[in-house]
């Protein structure tokens, strides 16, 4: 199996349309940080992963401010950052 960036970046845009469909403009941050697991553990079922340190949604979301409004250039890893935030919007909205 591969994933298809245009796959997710369409499913993506149509989930952002649905929270304003919604009227979900803004998520309140009540939980500010979160657990990080090291990820070559968190990817093997044979292993319980341990967490290895906390991570600050705030700072992620500093970040992608950043990265929006400016002309640096993403990196990759940029996807982490974002993922731990929509891991927590699709947590904080859920219907």
């Amino acid at each position: 199996m591969t994933i298809k960036v245009e796959v997710l970046k369409t499913a993506s845009e149509k989930l952002f349309a649905h929270l304003e469909e919604l009227g979900i403009t803004e998520i309140p941050l009540d939980h500010n940080y979160h657990w990080v697991v090291d990820h070559e553990e968190a990817v093997d079922p044979t292993v319980k992963p341990e967490l290895t340190m906390l991570g600050k949604l705030s700072d992620n979301y500093d970040v992608m401010t950043k990265l929006s409004s400016c002309d640096d250039v993403p990196i990759n890893y940029h996807l982490v950052w974002l993922a731990s935030l929509l891991d927590y919007i699709g947590h904080r909205t859920h219907e």
